[in-house]
């Protein structure tokens, strides 16, 4: 089990830009990883543009383990890790929408309140689906390079 996981990336947290280091990152990461699942060398660098010379040699060949295959399953980390990386919109457990995964609020009508947990609770059981995850919490801008 724990040949299964591999550290890919690691950066202190105030050598940060923004979510701007994360962007990179993980686009450069998403092109190698897609490589590796693929089993053949890239024709064009993260950006779609020609590869220097001494990659363009084994462009469009076979990746030597071939007889392994990549596939990222899951991103793991704790809350503030997430947080960073998804950059959740508008939510805060300091603040009013306090909760990353549905409707619970700190401040407001008996229904919403996050310590609510009696049946007249309008969060209880109703987590978002992806949709409204992607649309309540994630930002309207940035997300692609």
């Amino acid at each position: 089990m724990r040949a299964s996981r591999f550290l890919l990336f690691s950066i202190g947290e105030h050598e940060l830009w923004h979510y701007h280091t994360l962007s990179v990152v993980l686009r450069t990461l998403t092109w190698s990883l897609n490589a590796l699942f693929e089993g053949v060398h890239p024709t064009l660098d993260v950006h779609g543009k020609s590869l220097p010379p001494h990659l363009q040699k084994v462009a469009g060949t076979l990746i030597t383990s071939t007889a392994l295959c990549f596939c990222v399953t899951e991103i793991r980390g704790d809350w503030s890790w997430h947080k960073k990386l998804w950059r959740f919109w508008k939510t805060s457990w300091v603040g009013k929408k306090m909760c990353h995964w549905c409707r619970a609020e700190s401040t407001g009508c008996w229904e919403g309140l996050y310590w609510n947990l009696t049946e007249s609770s309008s969060w209880v059981d109703k987590e978002f689906t992806l949709e409204e995850f992607m649309e309540e919490r994630l930002p309207p801008y940035g997300i692609c390079i």
